[in-house]
């Protein structure tokens, strides 16, 4: 993680170079396509969506919450 000043703060340093006893740095093209290439594999997962298994739990999870909450509301009151 980067830090102010000259401090290295974990493995990173603020120029983004690795501070573990080598330097490396990646330019900016390899950047540029790391970038490209995150951006696309997200893509496709969002492209998924949720399963439906999971939308059904979801949904009893609020529906549980809601009437816990409405519970709650009731014995404060």
């Amino acid at each position: 993680m980067a830090t102010k000043g000259n401090k290295p703060g974990g493995a990173w340093h603020e120029d983004g170079k690795i501070v573990d006893g080598k330097v490396v740095s990646l330019g900016r093209d390899v950047q540029f396509k790391i970038g490209q290439h995150l951006r696309t594999m997200y893509d496709e997962v969002v492209k998924q969506g949720v399963p439906d298994q999971l939308s059904n739990l979801l949904s009893q999870l609020d529906s549980a919450s809601e009437a816990k909450k409405t519970d709650d509301d009731k014995s404060a009151g």
